[in-house]
């Protein structure tokens, strides 16, 4: 009879790469926390921010726990991390260009008025072109061209990235 042992070579990777992953994101917190505080002077925001960041790591292991069983927690940790970095990506190009003004057609449009500032005309929904993509401005205009994210050509981001492709190549 063998015995299935629980510290595999795969589970103590797997294992070392979380605590690393967790280290890291939790120092990033807490830098960006600080640069709140900082650029703000305020108290109140910097609660703010760590509610927002802390929430969801206490809420998505209980609704999301029972589906990421399913699933390959390397392939779920990578996913986590690329995601982790594509946040702070926008976050420090938000603190690089500050303020900028949001297209117009993504502006709310449902207030008497909008229409003669031309907020929202001209916007096209994505689920009325094929594959669900259209050819549009979602970012500020000074960022227009910047990607937040590039999957590489490694494992299930190379199946991303020719998805990505394909789609663009086809779109409106």
């Amino acid at each position: 009879m063998t015995q299935n042992k629980l510290w595999t070579y795969d589970f103590t990777v797997i294992t070392i790469g979380s605590f690393i992953s967790m280290v890291g994101s939790t120092l990033a917190s807490f830098s960006i926390s600080l640069v709140v505080l900082d650029y703000t002077g305020s108290t109140f925001l910097y609660m703010i921010f760590h509610v927002c960041y802390q929430l969801p790591m206490v809420v998505m292991p209980l609704l999301a726990g029972p589906y990421l069983d399913r699933m390959s927690r390397k392939k779920m940790i990578y996913t986590l991390d690329y995601a982790s970095a594509g946040i702070f990506a926008a976050m420090e190009e938000v603190g690089r260009t500050g303020n900028l003004p949001i297209p117009t057609h993504l502006q709310d449009a449902h207030y008497k008025g909008a229409a003669k500032l031309g907020r929202g005309t001209g916007y096209k929904y994505a689920h009325d072109y094929p594959n669900n993509y259209v050819k549009q401005q979602y970012l500020p205009y000074e960022l227009d061209g910047k990607e937040f994210y590039k999957p590489s050509g490694n494992g299930y981001e190379a199946k991303i990235r020719e998805h990505m492709r394909r789609i663009k190549e086809g779109a409106e």
